[in-house]
């Protein structure tokens, strides 16, 4: 997992260094394509002030998701902090039970709704449907064995009879 994880941390920084903010050095995002939408916007004059503050305030949130996992994990097992209680580690490490979720939601129902399927809308529905077509061919395999005399005349006079009707279907 290590060759993919550097592979995604390089085009993260790529991504970022792409869309820097004008006051370090521009967006080269931007200026690459001038020759396709035009000129960039220029930012209003106040949108620095902005932009610093959106910055800071990313970075602080960022900090104290750092501070917070070290209150939860960093220290020793014998000192647990905020985080570190059992109701917090309990959570945080059964990730917070959306596995348990899902299977209770999804698995056990969909699992019950296919035991339903198989038990019994199978047996009475889909054989049902199957055996009944088999039974039909069955019985008409019955009229047409009784045709099938083995007398030669028969299939002859049936032959002739076909026949004639042919005939007189295209001379009427």
């Amino acid at each position: 997992m290590t060759a993919p994880l550097v592979l995604l941390a390089a085009g993260s920084v790529f991504a970022g260094w792409v869309g820097a903010p004008e006051f370090l050095w521009g967006s080269r995002w931007d200026h690459w394509l001038e020759p396709v939408f035009g000129t960039a916007v220029e930012p209003a004059h106040g949108e620095l002030f902005q932009e610093l503050l959106l910055m800071a305030l990313t970075l602080a949130i960022a900090a104290l998701g750092f501070f917070l996992a070290y209150l939860g994990y960093g220290r020793a097992a014998g000192a647990p902090g905020r985080l570190g209680s059992a109701a917090g580690l309990g959570l945080l490490a059964n990730k917070y039970y959306v596995d348990e979720i899902y299977d209770f939601v999804f698995v056990r129902s969909l699992t019950r709704c296919a035991g339903w399927l198989a038990e019994s809308f199978d047996p009475r529905f889909i054989d049902g449907i199957v055996n009944g077509i088999a039974d039909r061919v069955r019985g008409s395999s019955l009229f047409w064995r009784q045709l099938q005399s083995g007398n030669v005349q028969h299939y002859l006079f049936g032959f002739l009879a076909g026949a004639l009707l042919v005939l007189a279907y295209y001379l009427w």
